[in-house]
């Protein structure tokens, strides 16, 4: 209602040809999505079309930054942006910069909702700013003020906080981890191979010539209600069959268990210091699942891992994950081992 269409050529003779429609009238309409259907109507044939367009009044409203909090330290290497809705906008645009002029620009996304994860890793102890940009139909509306955050180190603290240590393993005696899968071989607790930067006893699973699909996992981790971060840790050795660019033939990857649910993956945005490095491809089991399998440098590094998914939850369980196609492998050594595992809380200070 309040709109009025017009065609180019009504009607079409001969066929096949090209009419135009206009609808006139749109500034009278309020803000919002408006469908109508366009129909062509012929002798015994007809064909309806269904469309839609948006009116916005007036460009967006500054929107108000919440999280990080301005000047903020020892804020994640992997951060959530939070915002303030505003009336009107359809798309937020975020931007993170290394300086205040925003010249060097290390992040920016365009999202609809009023929160972002970093789809990238910053730099650990460094300065960084960020704004946000509403849109909508009228276009960009006012830039947000600027605000800053200065990163931590990936498995520490924030000031006033306290680490302590909830559940550990350096897997030199049996301490109730659990295999199970198909194919191949399964995890196995033994001596670390050479070359893999690892050593004394570690889990470990082979790179397997055969279809595979194997899990190694923990026992149940009490997180207490008091946490405010929590942090896994432990040393690791990955390298399987690759397809480059990108691809994994085989590949490893971890998952999680929050309280009486399922096991899910752990998204790239949690990996702080070896994300995933493939997506394994199709046709291969497990396909589409993000995962690591270029082999990591250093060899024997300490991954950090962003458990925070934890809070709340009272327990959690982890599970590494590995899977292979049925044709060739990596170069020895290869599969995946890790070591020295460590779960560890941050709490508030007394």
């Amino acid at each position: 209602v309040g709109t009025t269409p017009t065609f180019s050529v009504n009607p079409i003779n001969p066929t096949p040809g090209l009419s135009t429609l206009t609808l006139t009238g749109g500034r009278s309409l309020p803000s919002g999505e408006f469908a109508f259907l366009v129909q062509g109507v012929s002798v015994p044939l007809g064909r309806s079309l269904p469309l839609e367009f948006g009116i916005s009044a007036a460009a967006p409203a500054i929107p108000v930054l919440n999280m990080p909090a301005n000047n903020a330290t020892g804020v994640k290497v992997r951060p959530t942006f939070t915002w303030t809705a505003v009336p009107g906008a359809l798309t937020y645009k975020i931007d993170v910069a290394s300086d205040a002029a925003f010249y060097m620009i290390v992040a920016t996304a365009t999202v609809t909702g009023t929160t972002w994860a970093a789809n990238v890793t910053l730099a650990s102890t460094t300065q960084y700013y960020w704004r946000v940009t509403p849109a909508n139909y009228c276009g960009n509306g006012a830039v947000s003020a600027t605000r800053t955050f200065t990163t931590g180190t990936p498995g520490t603290c924030p000031s006033g906080t306290t680490l302590s240590t909830v559940y550990q393993d350096d897997f030199e005696i049996d301490g109730g981890w659990t295999t199970s899968g198909t194919g191949g071989t399964p995890w196995t607790r033994a001596a670390a191979v050479g070359g893999t930067g690892l050593t004394t006893n570690v889990f470990r699973i082979a790179n397997s010539e055969v279809t595979s699909d194997q899990s190694l996992t923990s026992p149940v981790v009490n997180i207490p209600a008091t946490a405010t971060s929590v942090i896994l840790s432990y040393n690791v050795f990955h390298n399987f069959e690759t397809d480059p660019p990108a691809g994994c033939w085989d590949g490893g990857s971890l998952e999680l268990k929050l309280g009486a649910g399922t096991f899910d993956p752990v998204p790239d945005s949690s990996l702080f210091t070896d994300p995933y490095n493939g997506t394994i491809s199709a046709g291969a089991p497990r396909s589409g699942t993000r995962a690591w399998c270029v082999i990591n440098s250093p060899l024997g590094l300490r991954s950090i891992v962003d458990l925070d998914a934890a809070i709340g939850q009272g327990t959690t369980q982890m599970r590494f994950r590995t899977s292979s196609d049925s044709n060739t492998v990596a170069a020895a050594p290869n599969g995946m081992a890790i070591d020295n595992l460590k779960v560890e809380v941050c709490t508030p200070n007394p």
